[in-house]
């Protein structure tokens, strides 16, 4: 139970007391992250079933957006942020950590932060009321679970501390598994062959991604694990509606 308590206080902003987190617990409490990420999409479709019955669709996604980034704190915000800066400015593996540990935001981080934003309002607006409840609870799902995987696969770049040491290469393989088949199951239920595609292509993005973060940088970092959560989630709502189109 404490570690669930310890990932709902790391991946959300409800306040959580836990008397001492040590590091192997942040690495335990990961195996939690895909149903902390389904405890957020059951925040976000109460906010829909509520907003729709006050607002008009348009408002009432625009309200949707703003609780997910309440929600999380804009906590994988900001790693999507800094690691556009660092990939996009920096050259050398140096460069790219150092920009994006920078606590300035620069021009390519402000851009990804509205497009990925525009891209959730959006595509939940282009979505089928029957699909949009299926399609909050799966996308944080889906964008937690790649932060799992990713921390299976790739160990920690920076020599120093950060956020994401405690969970890079600390994975078990039994916590993944666990972690991973939950998700499948999750994504099966909701949305069935549909949910297994999206569950595949989101393994075969954190694998490429993984396996480029190696070669630029040498491994994962808390920024990249945000921006791949923030991915993961877009691109599952954009493939809802691609998928569950008329």
């Amino acid at each position: 139970m404490q570690r669930i308590l310890i990932a709902l206080g790391f991946l959300t902003t409800v306040p959580v007391r836990v008397k001492e987190i040590t590091k192997d617990d942040l690495a335990r409490s990961m195996v939690y992250f895909p149903l902390i990420g389904l405890f957020i999409g059951s925040i976000l479709v109460l906010v829909n079933r509520g907003a729709i019955l006050f607002f008009p669709p348009l408002v009432a996604n625009l309200l949707i957006v703003i609780t997910l980034v309440i929600l999380t704190g804009a906590f994988h915000l900001d790693g999507l942020a800094d690691t556009l800066d660092g990939f996009y400015a920096g050259r050398t593996k140096e460069e790219i950590l150092n920009i994006m540990r920078d606590s300035m935001i620069g021009v390519m981080g402000v851009t990804g932060i509205v497009l990925v934003l525009l891209a959730k309002w959006a595509g939940l607006s282009e979505m089928s009321p029957l699909v949009k409840d299926g399609a909050l609870l799966l996308a944080p799902t889906l964008g937690r679970c790649s932060v799992v995987l990713a921390a299976f696969l790739s160990p920690y770049a920076r020599e120093t501390e950060g956020t994401g040491k405690p969970f890079a290469n600390q994975v078990k393989a039994s916590e993944f598994c666990i972690a991973a088949l939950f998700t499948l199951i999750a994504s099966l239920t909701l949305f069935k062959i549909s949910g297994l595609i999206l569950f595949l292509i989101v393994v075969l993005i954190v694998v490429g991604f993984t396996k480029k973060a190696k070669k630029k940088i040498g491994g994962m970092t808390g920024d990249l694990f945000g921006f791949l959560c923030e991915t993961v989630e877009v691109l599952t709502i954009g493939g809802l509606v691609c998928l569950n189109h008329p």
